[in-house]
This record gives C-alpha cells, structure tokens and sequence, in this order.
C-alpha cells in the first residue's frame, strides 16, 4: 500500500469547482438538449397529425372507389325491353361479337339503327 501509494484512493477528493468555460459549455449542451427536446415533441406531433391525414385520405379513396364501382355497374346493364327488337336484329346480323353488357347509350343507339334499316347495312357495306 505504501510503496504504490494506495491509500490516496482511501481519501475522498471534493470534485474541482468547474472552470467559466466549462459551465459555459454545459450551460450550452443543456440549452441545445432542450431545443432538441421541443423539437422532438413538434415532430412527433407532426408524424401524428400525418398519419391521421393519410388513414382519413385513405377511407376518402375507398369511398371514391366504392361509388365509381357503383357507377360503373350502372353503365353495363341488361338489354332494356325496348331495345330488344333492335338487338336481336344487331345479333342475327353478326353485329355483335359481345352481346351482353351494353350501357343505355348503346342500347339507344341500336334503337335507333335498328328502325332505319341501318344495323343490316352495316354488315352489309
């Protein structure tokens, strides 16, 4: 113990007062962890209010996917009562190579054809 001086490890040293340039750094280090700490909070706020925006954008896509299936259901449909003569003429005349799942407007439009004469031309010129 005498020889490597070991009993100064048995004494207890006050801790050396801080020196003005290291209270002025840890004064700056606490300041920085501080504004560190704000920032952190903001940026969890901001991921929250994010991820609330993309979960409300996502039930607004499913819902503009829901009514454009609507609509286009809409768009095919059965062939109407009063276009019927006018298909079946389109069909016998080999208009048609898909004759189901029309929309109205081309079953207007064979309506129309149809008492012209014109679906029969069509096959024919």
């Amino acid at each position: 113990m005498n020889t490597y001086n070991l009993y100064a490890y048995d004494e207890i040293k006050e801790e050396d007062e801080m020196s003005a340039e290291d209270k002025q750094k840890l004064a700056s280090l606490e300041k920085e962890l501080k504004e560190l700490r704000i920032l952190l909070s903001d940026l969890t706020a901001s991921r929250d209010m994010l991820k609330t925006d993309v979960q409300e954008q996502g039930r607004a896509i499913t819902g503009v996917i829901d009514r454009l299936s609507l609509i286009e259901g809409q768009m095919v449909m059965n062939v109407p009562a009063c276009a019927v003569p006018a298909f079946s003429a389109a069909v016998t005349a080999g208009l048609l190579d898909t004759p189901t799942g029309g929309s109205l407007d081309f079953y207007r439009v064979l309506t129309v054809l149809h008492p012209a004469g014109l679906l029969l031309s069509l096959k024919e010129g």
